[in-house]
């Protein structure tokens, strides 16, 4: 297990805790911004290459941890094709329900052909608030390597003190390096944004949303994070594509 407190830096929050039913604004108050849609005028598409070694898992449940949560633990990220990354620390993103303190779990394992996963870093810390979460895998911590594949698990537990993890999702990635093509846009990109929509054409999900969420300035979700995040509800489809719809729409109509 890695220090609770070792990553006050890659470890980020956009955050919006919630009482009852309704999110209001605490550290950062998340509300997106009405953004006209040709401000994002580039789809994602999704990357060819072996599907996910294995279902993405979720055991969380609209009523565990004893309250009654509209939307579970919910990785921001596609399970029905493996997302691609150009980096090796890659941004992670996931919507935590919880309302009071609980402890998280992030799990990285090697993904080997015909090899079980081999976990590789595991990270425990303590939260108190909910909503948006990022969390940046530190280049001296995390060894990641191009052309491999990874699998990764955030689990929460209800309380501070438990070590049991009442709900969990598991997501794949791919390390891939940029396109000749794609490495000249990038380099005449003005901003997060234009990157963001390079990003997203050429299908690397996971740093499209860092662009995008870079795009916001941290401050708030505009329309690029919307679309890219509908645009994968849509892909997804079943529960996961409903939360991910649901993320997007509590956002939406968070107040402070």
């Amino acid at each position: 297990m890695l220090n609770t407190n070792a990553y006050p830096s890659p470890r980020q929050s956009l955050l919006i805790p919630r009482s009852g039913c309704r999110l209001a604004a605490s550290l950062l108050f998340l509300a997106f911004v009405t953004t006209p849609l040709a401000t994002w005028a580039q789809q994602y598409q999704p990357p060819d290459g072996d599907p996910p070694t294995g279902p993405v898992v979720s055991n969380g449940t609209r009523d565990s941890c004893g309250e009654i949560y509209e939307i579970p633990l919910t990785v921001l990220a596609p399970s029905r094709h493996v997302g691609q990354t150009t980096t090796t620390t890659p941004t992670l993103a996931w919507f935590v329900p919880a309302t009071t303190p609980y402890r998280i779990n992030l799990s990285l394992y090697i993904v080997d052909e015909d090899q079980s996963p081999e976990l590789v870093k595991q990270l425990e810390y303590v939260e108190s608030v909910s909503g948006l979460v990022t969390f940046t895998m530190p280049e001296d911590e995390f060894q990641l390597q191009v052309g491999q594949r990874y699998l990764w698990e955030v689990a929460l537990a209800c309380t501070p003190d438990s070590l049991i993890y009442d709900q969990a999702f598991v997501a794949e990635l791919d390390i891939r390096e940029p396109s000749p093509s794609v490495t000249a846009a990038l380099a005449t990109a003005q901003t997060p944004l234009e990157k963001a929509e390079i990003y997203a054409g050429a299908g690397y999900w996971y740093d499209a949303l860092r662009e995008a969420l870079i795009a916001s300035d941290n401050s708030g979700i505009d329309g690029s994070v919307r679309f890219l995040l509908y645009e994968l509800a849509e892909l997804e489809g079943g529960t996961h594509g409903q939360f991910l719809t649901q993320i997007v729409e509590t956002l939406e109509t968070a107040v402070p």
